[in-house]
């Protein structure tokens, strides 16, 4: 029964498909249902930034009983259904269709049976790696990966993948690359890059924060990617606002050299209206206490003034 398994109305079980438009609207029905169950589904983590393409459901030829009622269990988990509709026999390509929606569902257990009974790793079956609600289940990829599946970053995003999708963090694939990212190797973000990651100034903020030890360079880094220097950021106004808060003297020398305002005012949640020298001498009212602090805000201050002028 359609109505028992959430397609739509009427009942499928009594017989065939009357007609090619009824099988469409089942076609149709069983989409928009995957569609409410997972609304806000498929967006991966770095790692697996795929989604299924649910137009696919609409490029399915419209089937018999059997396997909508198998697309509707690998998209519930129903081993017991599905074991008995494999059973009765069905072709690959409605065993690759079932494996992709099983992945999107992030059911283990079927995904593990459907390949089993050999349905194949397809780019369809890959494409819904994304899982459900931006996570998938660490056993469904593992189940790909033992049968094949080649996890390198260059293999995914030649598989399609996305290299702007944010994952249930909204952290952007590229600031993880620049987080990993050191002298001897950039080779993770400029792989990114290279297959269309946005290289976006809000990067500076992952590169200049208190505990970095390799901010220097990130932030020359970035730089030599055409960044301004004088981007701003709602949160903490300035790269060089950030830089003067957390006392990184050489970062703050190298934004002045590349061209930072050392007079501009942030107009940011952390700051106010304040301008970088102002947050400095803020900050030394509250570090007395700490000798190396208040003497790196006096370096930082001097700096300031000498490029002002």
């Amino acid at each position: 029964m359609v109505r028992d398994c959430g397609l739509g109305p009427g009942s499928l079980a009594g017989g065939p498909l009357r007609d090619q438009s009824r099988a469409t609207a089942t076609v149709s029905g069983l989409r928009h249902r995957l569609c409410l169950r997972h609304k806000d589904a498929f967006h991966a983590p770095l790692l697996w930034p795929f989604h299924i393409n649910l137009m696919s459901l609409d490029d399915m030829e419209p089937g018999a009983p059997s396997e909508m009622a198998f697309y509707s269990a690998c998209i519930d988990g129903d081993l017991r259904k599905i074991g008995k509709l494999l059973a009765s026999g069905l072709p690959t390509r409605t065993l690759e269709h079932g494996l992709s929606l099983a992945t999107g569902a992030a059911n283990p257990d079927v995904v593990a049976a459907l390949f089993d009974a050999g349905a194949p790793m397809t780019a369809f079956a890959i494409d819904a790696l994304g899982g459900k609600d931006g996570e998938q289940h660490p056993d469904v990829v593992r189940h790909y990966l033992d049968r094949g599946l080649n996890p390198n970053p260059r293999e995914l995003l030649l598989r399609g993948a996305d290299p702007n999708r944010r994952g249930p963090k909204k952290v952007a694939p590229l600031a993880t690359a620049l987080e990993i990212a050191c002298k001897d190797d950039t080779s993770l973000f400029d792989l990114f890059v290279e297959y269309g990651a946005n290289i976006e100034p809000s990067l500076f903020f992952q590169a200049i924060r208190p505990r970095e030890v390799d901010g220097e360079f990130k932030t020359k880094f970035l730089l030599g990617k055409g960044l301004n220097p004088n981007t701003t950021s709602p949160e903490w106004g300035t790269p060089l606002h950030c830089a003067v808060y957390i006392a990184k003297e050489g970062i703050v020398k190298i934004l002045l050299d590349a061209g930072a305002d050392p007079a501009a005012r942030s107009k940011c949640r952390q700051f106010g209206d304040k301008s970088q020298s102002e947050v400095a001498e803020t900050r030394m009212k509250y570090t007395t206490n700490v000798p190396d602090l208040q003497a790196s805000f006096l370096t930082i201050l001097e700096l300031l003034q000498t490029y002002q002028r």
